[in-house]
């Protein structure tokens, strides 16, 4: 099993970003209504986003769920931009969600 250090490392000059991001390699699967549309993996993430590498991707909705193992429950994201196989997200939270 991996440890946490081998996975992630925060990036230290990305100065386009409001929050610092912190690289990760993670797996992670796409659902949209409780249905599974692709699997993704986490390439970094921030206290608002995510950066997705999905393979091929052809179609994705405006928002989604990612999920993974390392994470208790879904995570309810937008997408805020697209470039080949790359989506960034920004995290969606419910009103009694904290964005801690």
């Amino acid at each position: 099993m991996m440890a946490s250090s081998d996975i992630l490392h925060e990036r230290k000059s990305d100065t386009r970003r409001a929050q610092p991001r912190v690289e990760c390699n993670l797996a992670a699967t796409i659902r949209f209504n409780e249905v599974v549309l692709c699997d993704a993996i986490i390439k970094d993430i921030s206290t608002s986003g995510l950066r997705l590498f999905i393979p091929n991707k052809s179609w994705l909705p405006h928002e989604f769920d990612v999920v993974t193992s390392a994470l208790d429950k879904p995570l309810r994201v937008r997408t805020t931009w697209s470039n080949g196989d790359s989506v960034g997200v920004r995290f969606l939270y419910n009103q009694n969600d904290s964005a801690t």
